[in-house]
Formats: C-alpha cells, structure tokens, sequence
C-alpha cells in the first residue's frame, strides 16, 4: 500500500513552487564623508567619525547633492577616524558624503 501511494505521488503533476520573496535591495549606508583628496596620488582620506571601519576592499560610493561623483575602495591605511580609499572612478571632493 505505500508503495501505490509513494507511486501515486510521483505521478502527480508536480505544482510550481511558491515564488520565494527577493531579498531587499541593498540601501546604501552613510560611512563618513570626504576630508581631503589626492589627485596626483590616486586617492581620498573618508573622516569615519564614530562609524565602523569597512574591510580592506571594499567599494565606496561619495555623493555630492544627490549625485554620485566617484567610486572609491578602501585600501588597508586607516588611523582613527580616518581611512584611505583609492579613487577607482570619478571626482570626489571635499566634504563628499561616503555610503558603503
């Protein structure tokens, strides 16, 4: 008997699964902003003020109202509040707002 109702199970159109819900968008997280930025040297030091440090690598965006103006990644400098990120596209600018 199981087995007819192991088999009656197997012939059964299979029901398309329930669609599982997406996981949100990532919302861009305030970091620090832009204290100064060496052009000649590729790179900007972010001002963290009391927020944690990012890992080595990682990608930053800064903004200047509203708009994006560079793509940074964070490079292994830091000194307390203070990181440096290289500059891998764009402009930053002083006092640019930095999201992770």
């Amino acid at each position: 008997m199981c087995a007819l109702a192991a088999a009656g199970c197997a012939a059964s159109p299979k029901r398309p699964k329930a669609a599982q819900a997406a996981p949100p968008p990532h919302r861009p997280e305030l970091i620090g902003s832009i204290a100064l930025v060496n052009s000649a040297l590729n790179f900007a030091l972010v001002d963290m003020r009391a927020f944690e440090y990012p890992g080595v690598g990682v990608a930053l965006e800064s903004f200047s109202e509203g708009k994006q103006t560079a793509i940074l990644m964070v490079s292994p400098e830091k000194n307390r509040p203070f990181i440096v990120a290289d500059i891998v596209k764009g402009t930053p600018g002083k006092g640019d707002l930095v999201y992770q």
